[in-house]
């Protein structure tokens, strides 16, 4: 019984590993995807909201803002007359 090699139970303990590892794995990227997407629509959202801010600075003071939905948690505020 002294022979060198895997046993079939060691075999499958250690695809077993690896399976978890690359499903762990790869839940971190799909994740990790989705947090650069809302990072990226939340950048954009301040973006826009700073141009219309300096745009709002050049007109009279006597301005309405109104409240744009960009996507289900992204408002932003721009000027009524532009």
């Amino acid at each position: 019984m002294n022979k060198k090699g895997f046993t079939l139970v060691e075999l499958l303990v250690a695809c077993s590993l690896f399976l978890i590892i690359c499903s762990v794995f790869s839940l971190n990227i799909k994740s990790s995807k989705d947090l650069l997407k809302k990072a990226q629509k939340i950048n954009q959202a301040r973006m826009t909201l700073q141009s219309s801010i300096e745009a709002a600075r050049l007109e009279p003071t006597n301005l309405e803002l109104v409240q744009t939905k960009i996507s289900s948690d992204v408002y932003i505020l721009r000027s009524k007359y532009q």
